[in-house]
């Protein structure tokens, strides 16, 4: 064997001890054994790998956000793209792995232009489309995660217009078909659009409601309303959600109460929002709010010392409309009448930019409804034009009030 081959075979012997020591918990040892092989492998691709992998999750993994140091963060992320530079990209990448973790951990931190800096530094065309398996559990893959990054930290940034523009890529992207992974999409299109398009808001916030029953997505179509100028909906929507939240954690109501105190114009109603504000404050040890002894003077509010919050919530949470929302089953999972099996009808048209629903024609039945989430196992969006076979279910039409006929569990003909 010449001194090369010998060379080489000391150095992937080198690197799979450096693995050894970091999968055994020993990170340290994996370091300061890397750190040292350098030395005489420092051309090494599986040693600079392994050391890279060491990197990771001695100074990353285990970063601290409220240490408030990202200047040791970025370092390290540095480090890792260094001794990876022979290869920064692949199904399984040590230099996307720790740019992801980097951008969690700044965005823990409030950094989020930081994180947006590393997110974009990746070169998305080389991020790989393939889940990562391990354990025998399915991860998102390196693009799903970058897209979920991305318009995560857009809306941090309250960056409306590229938040808008993220979301609607990763939806018509057929990266994430279910219900669960394009979720978060829809909820920042709602984010994002409330002010300057406020229906398509509406439109994105009902799909949210359909497969996450929270308090806070309730908060938002409240939002919505309101901006629709919907100011009686807008205040039934926010007393529902109030009536999810937590009596021991009222303080995440706190801004669902000054959106309500905007509204209201009955004055018993405005005491008992501004009081339960200043109580809140006041029992949470937290100093006086200016605007909030305003609002007290406007009204007329006394002192809120002796104030029961939870007797005023009575009044303005509506907890049995939260109760029956959490209890209703999401639309397109609960048990459906069918009225008509086996029709077969021509797409006529779709609804918005990135469609979750449209129009079908079928014969003697004139158009009906059709939605992405009551629809499958069809390819979505479907071409104008194509043909399909499904079920005619009843329906329900939330801007008539009224009953529907939509098309259910349809596929191309």
């Amino acid at each position: 064997m010449s001194s090369k081959e010998t060379e080489l075979t000391d150095c992937k012997e080198t690197a799979k001890r450096i693995t050894e020591l970091r999968r055994k918990g020993q990170v340290n040892e994996a370091l300061k054994f890397g750190y040292e092989s350098l030395k005489d492998c420092g051309s090494s691709w599986a040693v600079r790998g392994a050391l890279a992998w060491s990197v990771r999750d001695a100074k990353i993994k285990t970063f601290k956000s409220e240490s408030g140091d990202t200047e040791q963060l970025i370092a390290a992320l540095n480090e890792v793209k260094s001794l990876n530079d022979f290869g920064l990209y692949g199904d399984i990448s040590v230099y996307v792995m720790a740019s992801f973790d980097v951008a969690n951990h700044l965005v823990d931190a409030g950094q989020f232009e930081l994180a947006l800096e590393v997110l974009g530094a990746l070169d998305r065309k080389q991020l790989s489309n393939q889940p990562n398996k391990f354990d025998g559990k399915t991860y998102p893959s390196q693009i799903q995660r970058w897209f979920s990054g991305m318009s995560k930290v857009l809306e941090k940034l309250e960056r409306w217009d590229e938040t808008v523009g993220i979301c609607k890529e990763a939806l018509s992207s057929g990266l994430f078909p279910s219900e669960d992974e394009s979720v978060w999409f829809h909820y920042r299109l709602a984010l994002a659009q409330v002010d300057s398009n406020p229906s398509a808001a509406l439109a994105e916030i009902e799909i949210v409601e359909t497969i996450k029953k929270e308090w806070w997505v309730v908060g938002q179509r409240g939002r919505c309303l309101r901006a629709l100028g919907r100011e009686e909906e807008a205040l039934e929507a926010f007393k529902t959600a109030l009536g999810g939240v937590k009596s021991s954690s009222i303080a995440f109501g706190i801004k669902l109460l000054e959106e309500m105190f905007e509204i209201v114009t009955d004055s018993e109603l405005q005491i008992l929002i501004v009081q339960t504000l200043r109580k809140i404050r006041l029992d949470s040890g937290w100093p006086i709010k200016e605007k909030y002894e305003e609002m007290a003077d406007e009204v007329g509010a006394g002192d809120p010392s002796a104030f029961s919050v939870e007797q005023a919530l009575t009044k303005l949470a509506d907890r049995t409309a939260f109760q029956n929302l959490r209890g209703a089953k999401p639309r397109g999972r609960q048990e459906r009448e069918v009225l008509v099996s086996g029709v077969t009808g021509t797409v006529k048209r779709m609804i918005g930019e990135v469609p979750t629903a449209g129009f079908v024609q079928v014969e003697g039945h004139g158009d009906v409804f059709m939605s992405k989430h009551e629809n499958p196992d069809l390819a979505w969006p479907p071409a104008v034009g194509a043909r399909i076979t499904g079920n005619l279910i009843k329906g329900y039409d939330k801007k008539k009030d009224r009953e529907s006929v939509n098309i259910a569990d349809s596929r191309l003909a």
